[in-house]
This record gives structure tokens, sequence and C-alpha cells, in this order.
């Protein structure tokens, strides 16, 4: 687990910076100010040496964003010259959206493609321009609480959610030197990880693959930053903290409140499957599962000795586990 709020708004710039474009994006919370200049000194110490970094102003015409017909160019040498626009400049950096709640559907929409294809895709004025676009993007989302924020579609591809709002600057820990970017190293990833994260975004109420998938690749970005060969229940502690946490649309009951006849040896096993943090909401959604197979089946289970569970290891069993459990 990541032990304040500072050192997990600077761990998380540290994975960005590591693969802005595989991850997407961070869309930070809280209005400009110290907080904000540190989490981005913070940002441009760990790109890579040359990483470009792009403001994208609020109302940026398509033509600036995009690229298109370079009409002096054009003029000068009698045939239409196009011209790269703004995310193309970007491309292997990051582009900062300013106000980014106040972005227009379009211009969400065209982020939207970049981030999806690493391309920035124009086609007027008889130009058709196809330039590299692999981007990241960090949006600085100023929205009150009770307004919309950042367009939805945006803020689902962009992995991490950074709150500076109620930080301070002279607050933030000091972090080691950036050491050799680590992306391409390729920790392994055990069933046991991939089927936790994908069972805690379900128990937390995230529909979309990209929570888990993010979720795997901040674990493997920490456990590559280790040096590990293999990504260890820490990491993926670590990440679903980063990144499913601040998806979550639920918070699952815990499972005694639910549940008061259960097998212990179910319970053993399950919480024995699963990473420590997630365990409890993940056991919770497990026994909503079973109970519904339960019923299904007819009444509850009578032991030799005669105790009397609802559920049992067989249930479990019978689904072959958690990774039934999720599917």
């Amino acid at each position: 687990m990541v032990d304040s709020a500072w050192a997990r708004a600077l761990l998380a710039a540290r994975l960005f910076a590591g693969d802005p474009h595989g991850f997407g994006g961070v869309r930070l919370l809280g209005p400009p100010g110290p907080a904000r200049e540190r989490w981005l000194a913070e940002l441009r110490a760990y790109l890579p040496a040359g990483a470009p970094m792009r403001r994208v102003p609020p109302g940026i015409p398509d033509e600036r964003l995009l690229g298109g017909l370079d009409l002096e160019a054009t003029l000068a040498r009698g045939t239409p010259v196009a011209r790269a626009g703004l995310l193309a400049e970007a491309d292997c950096g990051v582009v900062l959206l300013a106000m980014a709640e106040t972005l227009s559907a379009a211009t969400a929409a065209r982020l939207c493609a970049a981030l999806d294809r690493g391309e920035a895709l124009a086609e007027r004025d008889g130009v058709r321009l196809s330039s590299p676009a692999r981007i990241g993007a960090v949006a600085f989302d100023e929205a009150e609480p009770d307004e919309p924020g950042l367009v939805a579609a945006l803020r689902e591809r962009l992995a991490f959610e950074v709150d500076l709002a109620c930080l301070r600057a002279g607050d933030a820990p000091l972090l080691e030197p950036p050491g050799p970017n680590s992306a391409t190293a390729h920790p392994e990833a055990g069933d046991d990880v991939i089927v936790s994260l994908c069972a805690a975004a379900a128990a937390l109420g995230i529909r979309s693959l990209r929570g888990p998938l993010f979720a795997l690749r901040a674990a493997r970005a920490l456990a590559a930053m280790e040096d590990c060969p293999r990504i260890e229940a820490a990491h993926a502690e670590a990440a679903a903290e980063l990144v499913l946490a601040p998806r979550a649309t639920q918070v699952p009951a815990e499972p005694a409140t639910i549940y008061a006849r259960v097998g212990k040896r179910l319970v053993d096993v399950v919480m024995s499957s699963m990473l420590l943090i997630i365990a409890l909401p993940l056991l919770a959604f497990t026994l909503e599962k079973l109970w519904r197979k339960r019923q299904e089946r007819g009444a509850a289970v009578v032991e030799p000795n005669g105790a009397r569970w609802d559920l049992t290891l067989a249930d479990y069993e019978a689904l072959k586990g958690v990774a039934g459990v999720v599917g």
C-alpha cells in the first residue's frame, strides 16, 4: 500500500512518465497552484530526456490540434502542403489539457481517437494527413464538486486520477532521483494477480475492462521498478489502490453483514486466493455469486456434525475457484 496522498500522487506521475501512451493519462483534480506545479515538476523529471510536452488551450481548433493545410507553403509551391498539428508535435510525449472540464465533445472525441490509435488524422481542404501521435494526456479538471467535470469518454481512457485540492506543495516527500527507464521490462503476471484485479473491479462496480487492464499495467510497471521478474501481491495491491479505487462506483458490503452462516473452510480458501488489500470486498462479491447459485439448487447444507451452512467449499469448487466467480 502507498502510505500518503502525496506519495500516491507522485507515484502516479512516475508510472505515467514511464509509459505515457500506455497509461493514457492522468486526471488532475484541483485548482492551479503550488501543489499542481510541484506535481508537474515531478512529472517532467521522470519523463525521458527530450520527451515533448505541449499545452492544449481551451477551444483549440481542429486545424491546430490535428493538422491541416499549410496555406503559406501551399501558395509558395503551388501544390497542397500539409502541416502537422499539436498532437503530432507531442508524439512520444505529453499534452496538458488546460481547463479540461470545458472541453467540447468534439475535441474530446479527437483526443480519444488519438489515445486509442496513437495517431492524429486530419481530412479537410483536400488534404489527408495521418501523423504519429503516441501521446499521454494530463487533464487539469477544475470543476466544482456539483459540476460534471471532464467528459466521461476521455476520463475513461486515463489510467490515473490524482486529487491535489487538499494537498500542500511543502508536504510533498522527496523521492529518489529518476533511474533508468524500465518501460521495456515485462514482469510475469500470474493468474492469481489477473483474476484478483478483475474480481476487484467487478466488486467495486467498475464495468469497463480498461480499469483492470490499467491496473495490471501499473502492477507490472511497479514490479519492473524493483527489478522483480514477477508481479507480487504488494505490486498488485498498490496498483489497485492507484487505478481501481478512484474508479469505484460502489462500496462492497462486509461479508459478515450479509451472510451469517458461511462455512469456515470456504472463507479460508477464498481469502487465501486473493490479494490482502482487496480480499474482503472480493469475498463479499464471491459469496454473493455463490449464494445466487445456491438458491438455484435449493436448501442449505447440513454437515455430519450437525453444523448448518448456507454456503460451503463445495459451492466454490463447483465454479472452479475464483476464476469461475469472475467469469
